[in-house]
């Protein structure tokens, strides 16, 4: 079905540009390092930048922790059901996450609009338009959203994060 592939291809352009982003951050913190500490001139916009990029790539990876099973979950309940049990609370899982999603997603985008309206700023040195910081929380959810929709219609869709016990300290 062609949402399930536009999901699909949605959810791999977000986490692909996330990934980016993390590379990006990196780069920036350990530029903004060497000038503070080697050259004693700290930049004005590593910080703000740093920060705006954290936010987008979080909310443009949660549509992939979800796809992968990724996601925090308390297994000990949902481990000790059957199969089928099983099931039924992953996708009624998808379901909630769904209607939690299209909720973000209208609550923010009232957020975002009254932000670019009143031409709302950034309490930070470079003041930069907050709807810029806003914005990933609306697509990030609908991207979530997206693929929660597609897992609870189709719940093969979904990946199953295998979990293996650690030993602390060995």
């Amino acid at each position: 079905m062609i949402l399930r592939r536009i999901t699909a291809w949605l959810v791999d352009k977000a986490s692909f540009v996330s990934a980016l982003m993390v590379i990006v951050v990196s780069i920036m913190l350990c530029y903004e390092v060497i000038a503070r500490f080697v050259f004693n001139s700290p930049t004005i916009w590593a910080q703000d930048y740093s920060v705006l990029a954290q936010v987008w790539f979080t909310y443009l990876a949660m549509g992939y922790a979800l796809r992968r099973g990724d996601m925090i979950r308390i297994t000990i309940v949902v481990d000790a059901l059957s199969p089928a049990m099983r099931a039924i609370v992953n996708r009624m899982s998808s379901f909630i996450i769904l209607i939690l999603c299209v909720m973000v997603c209208v609550l923010q985008y009232d957020v975002l609009m009254e932000s670019i309206a009143t031409g709302r700023k950034q309490p930070t040195m470079l003041a930069l338009p907050l709807y810029i910081v806003e914005f990933p929380v609306l697509l990030g959810s609908f991207i979530l959203g997206l693929q929660a929709m597609v897992q609870t219609i189709w719940p093969e869709e979904a990946q199953t994060a295998e979990f293996e016990p650690t030993t602390v300290g060995h």
